[in-house]
């Protein structure tokens, strides 16, 4: 595990699930960015 990864994690900024992209994609996981800062 990367140094980014271990933040988000320890953070609880990587969500899993089903999340609707802005970019109209779906993904079944979600770095919550804000979370971390």
């Amino acid at each position: 595990m990367n140094n980014v990864e271990e933040i988000f994690q320890k953070s609880g900024a990587i969500l899993k699930g089903h999340f609707l992209l802005t970019s109209g994609l779906h993904s079944p996981i979600y770095w919550e960015k804000f979370r971390v800062l």
